[in-house]
């Protein structure tokens, strides 16, 4: 992705306006910081839940596109067996600290957590049917799959340390990270997609094939 396809990524600027309302909506309200915290992790759960369905299911795959110890993998169970673990394990973590902001706050929306749990999973079924069936004629990548998520432990994991050897806010240090991680992602899944386009384009090109588009 070069510097014009940045700035006429739409996507990628809306993300930026939201998390700018965010910012704005917490500190016009700080004790919201503890709901929108709490729909993070519900995010990254059924994000997690989803990318190992992903890895199990896709059947179309980019071949040789994950490595076990330095070696093409061949078996995805495993790849999504100790994502499930390694994963999980750290949100379990995290459920325990966001259920003791949640006990300590004065005020919580339980009501919009419900509701964006619901909006959340359906949009997570919807998401998948549509990767499902685009993933009939487009290999997956399962390196990428699998990585891809580990970029939104990082505001859950430096909002629980951070504040603590540094006695800083844990709001700012969240909502900060968040919207780092938010864009990260967004940058990082369009770079890797454009690579392997290129690459799928390059491939098909010296076996005399036309182009197959890759995500």
């Amino acid at each position: 992705m070069n510097n014009k396809s940045i700035w006429n990524d739409w996507g990628l600027w809306l993300l930026l306006v939201m998390n700018l309302y965010t910012v704005y909506h917490c500190y016009q309200f700080p004790d919201s910081i503890n709901t929108i915290m709490a729909i993070f992790w519900i995010q990254s759960v059924f994000i997690g839940i989803f990318n190992v369905l992903g890895i199990l299911s896709f059947t179309n795959r980019v071949k040789d596109s994950y490595t076990v110890d330095g070696r093409p993998g061949n078996r995805p169970g495993c790849a999504a067996a100790f994502f499930t673990v390694h994963y999980g394990m750290f949100h379990l973590a995290y459920l325990f600290f966001i259920a003791y902001k949640l006990a300590k706050a004065a005020k919580v929306d339980w009501l919009f957590i419900q509701l964006s749990f619901v909006a959340i999973l359906l949009s997570s079924i919807l998401q998948f049917v549509q990767d499902k069936e685009h993933n009939k004629t487009v290999p997956v990548n399962i390196g990428t799959l699998f990585f891809i998520p580990y970029v939104r432990i990082v505001p859950m994991h430096l909002a629980i340390l951070l504040p603590t050897f540094l006695h800083i806010h844990v709001g700012t240090v969240f909502l900060l990270l968040k919207t780092v991680a938010d864009i990260t992602m967004h940058i990082i899944y369009r770079r890797l997609m454009a690579q392997g386009n290129e690459e799928s384009k390059k491939s098909s090109n010296r076996n005399g094939h036309p182009p197959i588009k890759q995500y």
